[in-house]
């Protein structure tokens, strides 16, 4: 590209769509995958903390997962109501506004609920 042609305009609804879509990945894989690693090592864990503690954990690590499964739901919700708004059905972008802001909610939660979920194990080896 020579230095007298403009830059190109980038697609902000698919990089915006691309970076949702990794939050969710990440968040069903990292809460999933530690859920995994959990139940897998339940009988070394249960000798160094209660199975109330690796319960607990396990339930913030289903949370965590269903967030990321209404975070989808969220974003697919967002884009039908942009698209509508795009096509004059519906009056302006409120909508998928909502459904953006609950996405993100959710995702936060995902996150948080991961973190607790590992704060949770940690504690229970500290107890040891």
């Amino acid at each position: 590209m020579s230095k007298n042609q403009p830059m190109p305009e980038a697609d902000y609804r698919t990089i915006s769509q691309q970076y949702a879509q990794g939050g969710i990945n990440a968040s069903i894989l990292i809460n999933g995958g530690a859920a995994v690693a959990a139940l897998s090592q339940f009988a070394s864990l249960e000798n160094l903390m209660s199975a109330w503690t690796i319960g607990a954990a396990m339930m913030l690590y289903a949370t965590g997962v269903l967030g990321g499964m209404v975070a989808w739901l969220s974003g697919f919700m967002a884009s039908r109501y942009v698209d509508r708004a795009l096509r004059g059905e519906e009056g302006d972008y409120e909508k998928s506004d909502v459904w953006m802001f609950s996405g993100v909610l959710t995702i936060i939660v995902s996150g948080l609920a991961f973190f607790a979920a590992c704060l949770v194990l940690a504690a229970g080896l500290i107890r040891v």
